[in-house]
């Protein structure tokens, strides 16, 4: 997204109530942010980088499969992917849904 719309989207979220715990203007700053934080929800912006969005949902739930990360340990459920879509807008969200996007 644009600077100015994820800001504006930043703003919703936080006038929501809730906190913002990383922020990112493309997929792959996207995943470098994931990286360092435990989202619950995560929003993902499918219109700017709809390859970028079905790779990078992929991507969150495969870091959640991982085998040696979850040696030991309790697995965390993968963060909530919410893709935020155009209306009419021509993707298969059925490939976006098989990546791990639960609502649009």
């Amino acid at each position: 997204a644009s600077p100015a719309e994820l800001a504006g989207a930043v703003a919703a979220v936080r006038a929501a109530g809730h906190e913002v715990v990383g922020e990112a203007t493309d997929t792959r700053e996207g995943a470098r942010v994931l990286d360092g934080v435990r989202a619950d929800v995560v929003l993902l912006d499918v219109d700017h980088e709809p390859d970028g969005a079905l790779e990078f949902a992929r991507a969150v739930g495969a870091a959640h499969d991982d085998p040696e990360e979850l040696a030991g340990a309790e697995p965390e459920p993968p963060p909530y992917l919410l893709a935020l879509v155009t209306e009419g807008r021509a993707l298969d969200l059925r490939a976006l849904l098989a990546a791990g996007v639960v609502d649009f």
